[in-house]
């Protein structure tokens, strides 16, 4: 399922880990940067290649979400310049939480590697360092997943939590739903996270909500879900 883009501006939500420490903003889809990745994984940077435009890591695969397979040699590259230009610091031996999109066809390979570099990866995207000692994302089969349910009007500066909206999901044994609370608030306890599948809120006909998955990195990579409601309006004509 595919992400429609956000018409107003907005910050992609980060994990408090994901965030560097020096300037990075991020504009683009609402939502988890994880949910579109082409390749979702937990590796440790084998060697690095620096290039004169971008850096190239190769990746030992640890635990994979989609995309590769544990112990699978990935190779991915991110640009110059740092977490001050939302790249990738990579540093030979260092873990990563990666989620990459194909941003190239690899035929521009990094010579020292020997391996292609057609998946790129940035801060942007929800890729983070994992610190001595974290474990890393462990990509569940079944977890709580929460959220808040925020509504926007014509400007950003039009926004309100909602109460009260049906939030569900569709599991192999049945529905398992609630209701935000006053504040927005929404918790759905022990829900099933293989296969991904959506999440669905009930906002009426008149509202539109960017489309978000329930997956097995939601828990842990995305965090608490931010759903965004806008008036259905700004997508063109309802049928």
């Amino acid at each position: 399922m595919r992400r429609l883009i956000v018409t107003l501006a907005a910050t992609v939500v980060l994990t408090a880990a994901a965030r560097p420490a020096t300037a990075c903003s991020c504009v683009g889809p609402m939502g988890c940067g994880a949910d579109d990745a082409t390749v979702l994984f937990v590796g440790r940077i084998l060697d690095v290649w620096t290039g004169p435009d971008r850096v190239v890591a190769r990746f030992e695969v640890e635990r994979a979400a989609k995309g590769v397979y544990a112990r699978q040699i990935v190779s991915i590259q991110t640009g110059r310049g740092g977490s001050a230009a939302c790249s990738l610091d990579f540093n030979l031996g260092g873990r990563w939480l990666i989620a990459a999109h194909e941003v190239g066809d690899g035929s521009a390979a990094a010579p020292t590697l020997g391996h292609d570099t057609r998946l790129g990866a940035g801060y942007c995207g929800g890729s983070f360092f994992i610190r001595n000692g974290d474990p890393g994302p462990s990509f569940r089969s079944r977890s709580d997943v929460g959220g808040r349910i925020e509504r926007f009007g014509a400007s950003m500066s039009e926004r309100q939590w909602m109460a009260g909206v049906r939030v569900w999901v569709e599991t192999p044994t049945g529905v398992a739903e609630t209701r935000s609370d006053k504040d927005g608030w929404f918790l759905l306890r022990d829900v099933p996270l293989r296969p991904a599948r959506p999440l669905h809120v009930d906002v009426g006909r008149n509202l539109h909500v960017i489309p978000v998955l329930i997956a097995p990195w939601t828990p842990d990579v995305c965090g608490q879900l931010p759903i965004v409601v806008q008036p259905a309006s700004m997508y063109g004509p309802q049928r």
